[in-house]
């Protein structure tokens, strides 16, 4: 049993998946295997069955189950690649997810939030709003990953997979201000060292220092990150970017990930239209 979850984590790693993805499949896999005490080989399409009910009656959302699903369809099809089972219980089901609308912020939001930041705070909201970049590709930015002349800048995305996002001229000034500020030149020296971009108290800066600072300026339901990926996207499909352009610059791998914020553009035409049509 734990051995199946080590073999399945290591190759998770191989495959180049993120330390909170590895952990989080660990903890489902764990949570999972503590419900049914029994070992890979005796698990049933019922014991699939009951889990997923176990779960249901926890209150859990649909979306939350649905990922714990994905993550057992995963494991137990590595799991017949092996050859430790000889029938995956996990084929067949599947949880409908609810459908929820990305929060983002209207233009006017993100400007009176752009105004009121300062220093790191200021440099960070900047560049999310600019490039939609994932916290974790914020993260591991280094000094040498930044173009200036071109205002482009590599980022390491899931997967290990490297992409170029473009920042404007307001993410330029607050980064060079922010790296004035605390006396660094925003040209290294030596770009064979790996340099980070973003720092406090002299060492790389984590996730939960990025959410911190984020959620002192934001109003809204949902006061993460991504809610400014979010609102990168629909504000550039809102003043007419092309979705296969907004995949690109989002990194997504596939368009139907980037097609949600279609619903989100056409919601707020909507709401334009009731506004201002006079028979509306």
């Amino acid at each position: 049993m734990l051995s199946d979850i080590q073999n399945f984590l290591d190759e998770l790693k191989i495959k180049n998946n993120s330390p909170q993805t590895i952990e989080r499949y660990k903890q489902t896999l764990i949570e999972f295997y503590q419900f049914l005490k029994k070992d890979s080989k005796e698990i049933s399409r019922d014991d699939i069955h009951n889990y997923l009910i176990f779960l249901n009656e926890k209150g859990l959302q649909k979306s939350t189950i649905a990922l714990k699903l994905a993550i057992l369809k995963s494991f137990f099809k590595f799991l017949l690649k092996q050859k430790r089972i000889n029938i995956n219980p996990t084929i067949g089901f599947s949880v409908k997810k609810e459908k929820k609308l990305p929060v983002f912020l209207s233009e006017e939001e993100m400007k009176t939030i752009l105004e009121k930041a300062q220093s790191i705070d200021k440099a960070i909201l900047e560049l999310l709003y600019a490039t939609g970049m994932r916290v974790s590709e914020l993260c591991s930015l280094n000094l040498d990953d930044i173009n200036w002349e071109k205002r482009i800048i590599k980022v390491r995305g899931k997967g290990g997979k490297e992409r170029f996002v473009i920042f404007n001229e307001s993410a330029e000034k607050a980064l060079k201000s922010y790296l004035t500020q605390t006396n660094r030149s925003h040209r290294p020296a030596d770009s064979v060292n790996k340099i980070a971009l973003f720092t406090i108290n002299g060492k790389r800066i984590t996730r939960n220092q990025v959410y911190k600072i984020v959620r002192k300026y934001l109003k809204t339901e949902r006061k993460g990150p991504h809610v400014l990926r979010h609102t990168f996207a629909t504000h550039l499909l809102n003043r007419g970017a092309d979705l296969v352009s907004v995949k690109e610059l989002l990194g997504h791998a596939d368009i139907k990930t980037t097609q949600k914020y279609t619903h989100v553009t056409i919601e707020h035409l909507k709401k334009i239209y009731k506004q201002t049509h006079p028979r509306a």
